[in-house]
């Protein structure tokens, strides 16, 4: 008898049930799990980040023939900056479109930026893919750093002015290519 009483009196005059439980351990991981992220800089991805609107943040870069190639050199004319890597199949399925907007464009300069890979691996696939524009390595990663670009394809559309027009994240085809660049010109 005495042993249950102790039992009654030890026990909890309160238990919350199991599943409440497990959301609030739940709840409590996803607390921890967001601030980890936010002090990480989670909550502002875009600060810094570029618009439309913004003037195109000046950079020079060698192409894979081991020329020079600087963006402030074809101010007055429309760029189509796109940044891209060999091992990325959105990037191939749309350079096509891309090579073929500049060859239908005259006053169009095409700046692919290959993203750290070096000379041979670029000049292969520009063979491959036959290709009119010599792509930009930066084997650094750091003009792709200064675009604030997170993810492949991704395109700034520059005008004769400097100003960032249109920004396109993904493949293109020829339709989003040729609306971009009405926005551009």
């Amino acid at each position: 008898m005495e042993s249950d009483e102790l039992l009654k009196e030890s026990s909890p005059k309160f238990r919350w049930p199991p599943l409440t439980r497990v959301i609030a351990v739940l709840f409590l991981f996803g607390v921890v799990g967001f601030a980890l992220w936010a002090l990480q800089g989670g909550i502002s991805p875009t600060r810094g980040a570029l618009g439309v609107g913004s003037v195109a943040p000046n950079f020079t870069l060698t192409n894979a023939a081991g020329q020079q190639v600087n963006l402030a050199d074809y101010r007055g004319k429309t760029v189509l900056l796109n940044f891209w890597a060999t091992w990325c199949p959105p990037c191939r399925s749309e350079m096509p479109a891309i090579d073929a907007a500049a060859k239908a464009n005259p006053n169009l300069v095409v700046l692919a930026v290959d993203l750290q890979e070096g000379p041979l691996p670029v000049q292969d696939y520009v063979q491959q893919l036959g290709l009119s524009f010599s792509p930009l390595l930066d084997t650094t990663g750091d003009v792709t750093a200064l675009y604030h670009v997170n993810s492949l394809p991704s395109s700034f559309f520059i005008g004769p002015d400097g100003r960032i027009r249109a920004i396109n994240v993904g493949a293109m085809d020829g339709r989003i290519i040729e609306g971009n660049l009405q926005k551009s010109s």
